[in-house]
Formats: C-alpha cells, structure tokens, sequence
C-alpha cells in the first residue's frame, strides 16, 4: 500500500525534504537569533557593562567641597568687623582603602561578564529544546494527517463493502472511531502548536504569531571534554569564585575600617570694613576619624565579612559537587540515548514494520479484524514518532553535556519503554503531546548581583515527569 509505504519512511523523507528547502533555520541559526535579539541576555550584557563603568569609578577620591561663610556679624549695632570666610575640604581615605574597593569593584565587573555566559548557556539550553519540541509536534502532525488520510480512505472502502454485503457495520463503526480519535489528536497537536509558536519566537526576539520556518533534525558531535577540562572553563564556578576573592577583599577592607581617614581643609578669610585695616589671611586644619564606636561599627563589619566568606567558601564546594553530580549523569544520560536511539534502529523499527506487514496480510486474508489492523498502524505510527524523540533525546544530552549547567531545565521525549510492548496512549508515553509543561530557564541563579546568591540544589520543577 503506497500511503503505508509513506508513512513507514515518514521521517526520513520529512527530514531529506527539509535539508533540500532553502528556508530551513538550523538550530544554530536559531539559537544565535536567541542570543543576540533576546531581552533578557541582552538585559544581562548591560548590567555588566554597568558593572565595568561602577569598577573605574570607585578608586576615585570623593569630591571636594568648597564652602562659604560670613562670621563675625554683629547681632546689633555697626557691623565694624565682618569677615568673609572660603573654605575648601578635600576627604583623603586611609592608604590601601581606595585600591581594595577598586580591587572589589573590578571583581564585580568581572563576575557580571561570567553571568552573562551563564546566561547564555542557560537560553542555548532552552533555545535547543524549544527547538526540538517544535520539530516534535510538526512530525507528530504529519503523521496523525498521514495516518487519517489513509483511514479515511479506509471508510468510504468499509462503507461500499458493508452496502454490498461484504463487509460488516461494526469495520465501518470501528474505522469511524478510529478517524475521530486522530481527529481529536489533531486538534491537541494544533493547540500545543500555538503555545510552542509563541515561545518559539518568544525566545528569539520575535512577536508571538510569526510564522513557523521549516526545522530540520541535525545530528551533532558528541563533546570530547573531560571534568577536568570543563571544571577550568565553567562560567557558574569562575564567577562563584571571583566572588570568594571579593569576599576576602571585603574583609580586607573591614579590618581597614579600624584605620582613619584624613580630611584636610584649607582656608581664606577677607575681612570688610575693618576699623583697624586688617589684611586677608588663610589658613588649614588637618582632621581624622577617630574610631570610638569600634565595638559597635567596625568589629560588627569584620564579623560580617568573616561569616560571608565561609558562606562563600561553602557555595564554592556545593557548586563543585552539584556540577560534579550534574557532569556524571549528562555523560550517563547521553550514552543512554544513544543507546536507546541504536536499538529503535536496529530493533524495534525494522521489527514494527514486519508487524505492520503481517497484520495487512493477515486483514487482506480474512484471518485478522480491522480493528487490530488499525492498532498495528497506530503502533508503528507511534513508534516512529518515539524514535525521532529518542533522537531528539540524543541531541538534547549532548547538549546538556556541552553547556554544563548546576541547574538545567530538563526535556525528555521518548518514553520509558516503547509504546509495542504497552497499550498506553501517546499522550501517556511521549510526554509531549498533551499539556507539557512548558520549561523555564534558571535565569535566578547566576552567581553575581545582590538580587540573589548562587544556588548548588537543582531544579526540581523543570524536569519531565519520566525523567
């Protein structure tokens, strides 16, 4: 049957079409869109830009101020002495003071830039996903229309049999069901479709209803990186430990606070109408802090800094393991799919077929109902839509694997087992079709800002429920 045929190397043609099309956007493509028009990285490159221009900004003196005065006004009589009075006041920091807060605030800007590649990391990761979950329901309509369509042919066929006498009411009635039930599948596939469409665009900058381009699945290197190699290059831990040094440069300049500042005032008095034809004069005053509320202010701040900097020590070690943990299973997870996407292949594909074979024989001949005829199509449907999920599967590890996170947003397509050896509905094994959760990016937990701390515990609430 030509349409069995069709549907049986769907993917394949799906996917040979889609290469040939011009207007294909691949993934890479679609995550530099992503990168370079979304707000919220975009939003994440100006704080640290903010943070470059505050770092060469602190390691200036305060302004001076000038000041002026009139003293010497009598509060009755004949103003026979008044003097005008200039006072210029400059604040002078004690040494080493001003280069720590310079040291500090550099250490911030520097963080910034390491939030920024976190950042990105984070919406490349969603940006894959998204991407792969479009490409999902778009083959999981083509498939649901191939299938109706050859159902539907199906019933006019019942139907002039069952008008001949040679058919049954019940194969007409069973056919009908049958195209109702793709019909209703077709109908969720459309709805998740439009909220696919508005993230998808969404994440790239775009107004919600901008059409869908044409997506292609592109299978990619796996990454060779060891631990060892990443942990050096891993933006959550370089950030997280320039913000263990500015932690013990915050200390630095706590214990620095017991030390004085200067201040020192120059000064020029102008007297007016004197009697006794006094001359200007000028003079200057030198002045210090006097720490006497120790106890209270600068012991407090050292405290405070001493407890902050093991607090950050402690992320520093938490985070180590939770990438640790996180390297582990993204390699465990990837050889999996992998493994999963081999056996579809080699397996339970090429033996699905033969299934689908023998049940069109069997039907033609009179020896096997309609009705299982029609689950055979249905499974192998099925499964053809499990094995581009394995695949998709694949790519999203690898992924992981690349843009090592603490916390990713976790997908997962393919179902625990394949749909041959269980009667569940593709709603219940793919995940996907039906009301997925929709994944968010872990935008909070960049090590930097004072909005948040960084955070080792991964995300519970992003992942699928079969992961």
């Amino acid at each position: 049957m030509p349409v069995l045929r069709g549907i049986l190397v769907g993917v394949v043609l799906l996917f040979s079409a889609q290469r040939a099309s011009s207007a294909v956007l691949s993934l890479p493509d679609y995550l530099m869109e992503v990168i370079s028009q979304n707000p919220a990285v975009s939003s994440s490159i100006k704080r640290q830009e903010a943070a470059k221009n505050l770092a060469r900004a602190s390691g200036s003196l305060d302004d001076p101020v000038f000041s002026f005065g009139m003293e010497d006004i009598p509060v009755s009589g004949e103003d026979m002495g008044s003097v005008r009075k200039y006072q210029l006041t400059q604040s002078f920091p004690f040494p080493g003071k001003r280069s720590t807060k310079e040291e500090i605030a550099n250490k911030q800007a520097f963080i910034g830039a390491a939030n920024v590649e976190t950042t990105k990391r984070e919406f490349r990761v969603l940006g894959t996903q998204t991407y792969y979950r479009v490409l999902y329901n778009q083959y999981a309509q083509k498939l649901n229309h191939d299938l109706k369509g050859l159902l539907e042919s199906q019933v006019a066929s019942s139907s002039n049999q069952y008008k001949s006498g040679e058919g049954s009411h019940h194969e007409w009635l069973v056919v009908k069901v049958a195209v109702g039930t793709l019909e209703v599948e077709a109908s969720r596939l459309k709805r998740e479709s439009r909220t696919l469409q508005a993230l998808f665009n969404e994440l790239r900058g775009q107004p919600a209803d901008t059409t869908f381009p044409a997506l292609a699945l592109q299978e990619s290197k796996s990454s060779s990186d060891t631990w060892d190699t990443l942990v050096g290059a891993q933006p959550e831990l370089i950030g997280l430990k320039a913000l263990l040094e500015t932690a013990e440069l915050e200390r630095s300049l706590a214990r620095k606070s017991y030390l004085p500042d200067f201040m020192i005032q120059g000064m020029y008095m102008e007297p007016r109408q004197s009697m006794t034809e006094e001359k200007p004069s000028w003079g200057f005053m030198v002045g210090m802090g006097i720490p006497i509320y120790s106890a209270m202010n600068q012991s407090s701040r050292v405290e405070a800094a001493t407890a902050l900097l093991e607090a950050r020590r402690n992320d520093q070690e938490a985070l180590t393991r939770r990438l640790r943990s996180e390297f582990i299973d993204s390699q465990e997870q990837l050889q999996s799919a992998i493994d999963i996407v081999t056996l579809y292949k080699t397996l339970v594909l090429p033996n699905a077929q033969l299934t689908v074979q023998s049940a069109k024989s069997g039907y033609a001949n009179r020896r096997l109902p309609l009705a299982e005829f029609i689950d055979s199509l249905k499974i192998n449907r099925q499964l053809q839509l499990e094995y581009l999920a394995a695949q998709i599967d694949a790519e999203l590890a690898k992924a992981r694997a690349s843009e090592l996170l603490s916390s990713p947003p976790l997908l997962r397509l393919a179902p625990s087992k394949p749909s041959i050896f269980g009667s569940s509905s593709m709603g219940e094994n793919m995940g996907m079709a039906g009301s997925s959760p929709t994944v968010q990016p872990s935008l909070g937990r960049t090590v930097g800002g004072s909005s948040s701390e960084p955070s080792s515990t991964p995300s519970t609430s992003s992942g699928m429920g079969n992961m």
